[in-house]
């Protein structure tokens, strides 16, 4: 009995040393991180009061920082920065914004220089007081975290949302959810998350480096929107796809990477200008000749269950009733009107 007592007793006394006595404190961890023993005076409560002015003030002038309040709700914790301020991270992090140029983003976009002054600014700073260093590292945590995930969402989804600027784009493409902010804040290496997002096709990539040797601002631009397109998520989930370039009017028959044939496909046309505008005359007129055409090619992602061979094509009734009948009766040189049954066709 008293052997066990003798092996049990220290052993106990070490598991509760390890449970509840060894967790560093926020203090000791930024000490660590920024090389500075000032921060092991650090009290959170203060800084959380620093913090909430910050975000609040940092949110007012940039919209976009608002998808951070929720994460940030009662963890103002400067967590971003005690990982990966010493460990070099910060500094990876702020190296690709300034190279974020190379995927067409303008690195103003994610307060970079900011990011960099503020960084350069508490490690060269001898702060008398620790409460004088709040301001800048609530700033730090906030604009770094919030690059960072931003940075991470435009390379993985891209910048905007095609569904908002295209009126038939009918592809689900994928989007950051609310699941996406504390994943990537959670990365434990900040440069292999940034490895694997950018796209690696061999599209983007001759697309990327076409507008890195570029000089002309137009054809850089152009580019610039083709790299964002490819970086829109689609639902394909097969190596072999056929894919329609519409502005070239081309179909492409790829397996993998490789072409195996290409032809030329006719398409729509753009959408008359001011459209919106002139269906609303139309829709009050119900006059055909007040009707704005919008003829614009659907964009969409869908299987080919089977093909046709040669096939017969005649005038969608659509169009026929709606366009072609109305013209053709007022002018009958259109068709042969001996042939055509008027009577059963409604084209009031």
């Amino acid at each position: 009995m008293k052997i066990f007592i003798a092996i049990f007793f220290p052993a106990a006394l070490l598991c509760f040393f390890v449970a509840f006595n060894f967790k560093p404190s926020t203090g000791d961890l930024l000490a660590e991180s920024l090389g500075k023993d000032i921060y092991t005076n650090f009290d959170s409560v203060k800084f959380d009061s620093v913090f909430v002015n910050e975000l609040s003030a940092l949110c007012k002038a940039d919209n976009n920082l608002r998808d951070l309040i929720k994460y940030f709700n009662g963890n103002s914790n400067p967590n971003f920065t005690i990982r990966f301020f010493g460990a070099k991270g910060l500094d990876t992090l702020i190296s690709h914004l300034e190279h974020s140029y190379s995927h067409g983003f303008n690195p103003q976009t994610f307060h970079v220089k900011e990011i960099k002054d503020l960084s350069i600014s508490l490690k060269e700073s001898n702060f008398t007081n620790i409460e004088e260093s709040y301001s800048k590292l609530a700033r730090l945590e906030i604009l770094s975290s919030a690059a960072y995930v931003k940075y991470a969402s435009y390379l993985k989804f891209g910048v905007v949302n095609p569904k908002k600027i295209y009126s038939r784009y009918h592809i689900d493409v994928k989007q950051a959810d609310s699941l996406f902010i504390p994943q990537m804040l959670a990365s434990l290496n900040i440069l292999d998350s940034l490895t694997v997002l950018p796209n690696k096709s061999m599209q983007y990539l001759a697309l990327q480096k076409a507008y890195l040797s570029s000089k002309n601002d137009s054809i850089k631009k152009i580019l610039a929107v083709n790299m964002e397109r490819l970086r829109w998520v689609l639902p394909i989930k097969t190596n072999k796809y056929i894919q329609v370039n519409i502005p070239d009017y081309r179909l492409v028959y790829f397996s993998g990477e490789d072409t195996i044939t290409t032809m030329k496909v006719c398409v729509g046309e753009k959408r008359e200008l001011d459209y919106d505008k002139k269906l609303k005359i139309f829709e009050k007129t119900g006059d055909l000749d007040d009707k704005p055409n919008n003829r614009e090619t659907p964009q969409l992602a869908s299987a080919i269950k089977f093909l046709y061979s040669n096939p017969e094509w005649n005038i969608p009734e659509s169009i026929a009733q709606t366009e072609n009948i109305y013209h053709g009766k007022a002018k009958s040189k259109l068709f042969a009107p001996d042939i055509i049954f008027w009577f059963i066709i409604n084209i009031n």
